[in-house]
């Protein structure tokens, strides 16, 4: 089985627009594949509607917008919530820097 990492945040319609490619992310090997979704908490109880996502909520807020402190605390809490699994692909859905602090 491979493992996926998913980082997509946003708001409600952007995960609605990236569940399709999730999905088939999912869906591409006979084993399946196990997909890990990073989420902030707004758009988590959407994403836990779906058994093939294994949702990890960060505090978005904190790791954008927060103070240097807030920004850190946040970013060491998600990396210990994905650190240590091996990630046969890992999609950054975005192009603002920033994201790609999560995936370091």
């Amino acid at each position: 089985m491979s493992r996926v990492l998913i980082v997509k945040f946003g708001a409600i319609g952007d995960v609605v627009m990236a569940l399709p490619a999730a999905y088939a992310l999912y869906q591409r090997e006979a084993s399946n594949s196990q997909i890990d979704w990073v989420c902030g908490p707004v758009v988590a109880p959407l994403l836990a509607c779906y058994p093939w996502v294994r949702t990890i909520v960060a505090d978005d807020r904190a790791i954008l917008k927060g103070s240097a402190a807030e920004r850190v605390r946040a970013l060491a809490r998600l990396w210990r919530a994905i650190g240590g699994v091996k990630y046969e692909l890992c999609a950054t859905l975005y192009y603002d820097a920033r994201y790609r602090m999560v995936t370091l």
